[in-house]
């Protein structure tokens, strides 16, 4: 269904402290695999200090993601699926989080495509709320 390296860069964990360390665990694969520098995270931290938690894009799911010039140095994501969701600022409660990297436009948009054709797709959706565990969650993108 989807890049076979983003399937190595997902994971199911029980909980995260708060909304800032879900996001810090949804980055790390990124910056392990060299698609973002560490200060990529701070990027994004300062768009939400700046502009709230505009990752949100939908019920219970987030898109981390910031600027090129804070640190990308690749193009691809990485999924963070929290059995237990993190409540953000704004009372949100999140419990998927897909964080984006890009080196430019062009490759955000693509990315953003790609996943759309996914968080369209109710059924799968449903699986991935519904997953336990990190290998349930590979086995139903793949």
């Amino acid at each position: 269904m989807l890049e076979q390296a983003f399937c190595n860069r997902i994971a199911v964990v029980d909980r995260a402290a708060d909304w800032k360390d879900a996001i810090r665990l949804s980055v790390e694969p990124l910056i392990a695999d060299g698609l973002a520098e560490p200060r990529y995270l701070d990027g994004i931290y300062q768009n939400i200090a700046k502009n709230g938690d505009y990752i949100i894009i939908a019920p219970g799911l987030a898109i981390p993601h910031a600027r090129p010039e804070t640190g990308a140095k690749g193009t691809g994501f990485s999924m963070i699926k929290l059995n237990q969701p993190v409540q953000f600022s704004s009372g949100e409660e999140v419990g998927l989080l897909v964080a984006l990297v890009a080196a430019d436009a062009d490759a955000h948009l693509d990315m953003l495509s790609e996943l759309t054709d996914l968080f369209v797709d109710d059924s799968v959706m449903e699986h991935i709320h519904q997953a336990k565990t990190t290998k349930e969650l590979q086995e139903i993108l793949q």
